[in-house]
């Protein structure tokens, strides 16, 4: 196995640059990977660069690497790419405010809310499973 000389290890920063570029809000992320949208900035970047873009809008977040460049054009891979409309898409689960704790022999299961631990329940459940379909039923009466 041959070994990596010490000549080819070098600072990142020394041999490449970083960009961040911030495009007018509602870019759709697959335009940038057409090389002519990259046209009037194309002479500033050069292949093996990062590009990372957040447009005004701050919808999305990407990080691209350069492939190859020439005067008018950029030719650019995704590394990384994040479309925060999705994420604010998922909503926490209800049920995941509550907890079902054993309160000890007599008092068996009971319900506690997550934030304070109080008691949602006066109930005492025989069993895990019963404490947590009681908050199934909660959730969706809560939300009726």
């Amino acid at each position: 196995m041959a070994k990596l000389s010490e000549k080819n290890l070098h600072s990142a920063d020394y041999v490449r640059q970083c960009f961040r570029v911030a495009p007018p809000a509602g870019t759709v992320f697959d335009e940038m990977l057409d090389p002519h949208y990259w046209a009037h900035v194309a002479r500033r970047i050069t292949p093996h660069d990062i590009i990372e873009v957040v447009p005004e809008d701050g919808s999305f977040f990407a990080r691209l690497f350069v492939i190859n460049s020439d005067k008018l054009w950029v030719k650019v891979a995704k590394i990384e790419y994040v479309d925060f409309a999705e994420v604010a898409e998922k909503k926490a689960d209800p049920s995941e405010k509550f907890e079902v704790k054993f309160g000890g022999p007599s008092a068996k299961w009971r319900v506690h809310n997550k934030s304070d631990n109080s008691l949602v329940s006066t109930d005492s459940f025989q069993s895990r499973p019963e404490a947590e379909k009681w908050i199934e039923q909660h959730v969706k009466l809560m939300a009726a």
